[in-house]
């Protein structure tokens, strides 16, 4: 009796996850909600606040679903990489199904990316890039918000816009993208109140999407998510 096998790759979903969550916030940011008070404005700023954050998640998910991706159909001589040097993947596999500390499975994700495009004799990205820049503040700013700890932070009138006593994420992220549409006219703190919106979740996916784009063409290959993109 013949068995059937099936690899599933679950970062397109990743990536399909983050747009739609994205689109729900877009939704929000347009709609006519000044004319809501009380209950219902505070309920759907936190449908809003859902829907950033989903899409932040999700976006950083694509990101290190990806490479793994990428190791695991090299360590596996997958058809999809078979245009890369043999003697370059057998590199990436021995290093991957290395059973200890030192498996490349257990290293942090940019550095994933970055050894292996150094095992493949490629280019690797410039740390001090901006894209490289944008996607390490992105993994740091996922990591804040999935193990969040609250601090005390000032608040100021809505037309003073000092960064005195501020969250240390609110200097790094200053400037990326547009302001929270429910916080930006009050003197709520940066981060993550007035960071925390439509923008930002614009900003991450785009920052993904080039970053992952510029691997793949630094690698010589076909992205997995032309069909979706």
């Amino acid at each position: 009796m013949k068995t059937l096998e099936m690899k599933t790759y679950y970062s397109i979903q990743h990536l399909k996850s983050s747009y739609l969550l994205l689109e729900e916030s877009r939704k929000i940011e347009f709609s006519d909600f000044p004319e809501l008070e009380g209950v219902e404005k505070a309920e759907l700023i936190s449908r809003y606040l859902a829907f950033v954050t989903g899409a932040i998640f999700s976006t950083i998910a694509f990101i290190e679903a990806s490479i793994n991706e990428l190791l695991s159909d090299i360590s596996q001589n997958d058809d999809k990489v078979k245009t890369l040097p043999n003697d370059n993947k057998k590199a990436i596999k021995d290093l991957w199904d290395k059973e200890d500390r030192g498996s490349l499975e257990k290293w942090s994700t940019l550095k994933k990316y970055q050894k292996t495009l150094e095992l493949l004799n490629k280019e690797k990205f410039d740390e001090a890039s901006e894209l490289f820049e944008n996607v390490s503040l992105l993994i740091e700013l996922r990591n804040t918000l999935m193990h969040f700890k609250p601090e005390w932070n000032s608040i100021h009138s809505p037309h003073i816009s000092e960064n005195d006593n501020q969250h240390r994420l609110t200097s790094k992220l200053e400037g990326k993208f547009e302001l929270s549409i429910f916080f930006r006219s009050t003197g709520n703190p940066f981060f993550p109140n007035k960071y925390m919106g439509y923008g930002c979740a614009v900003w991450a996916l785009k920052n993904a999407i080039i970053f992952f784009d510029e691997f793949y063409r630094k690698i010589g290959i076909k992205t997995n998510y032309n069909h979706v993109k």
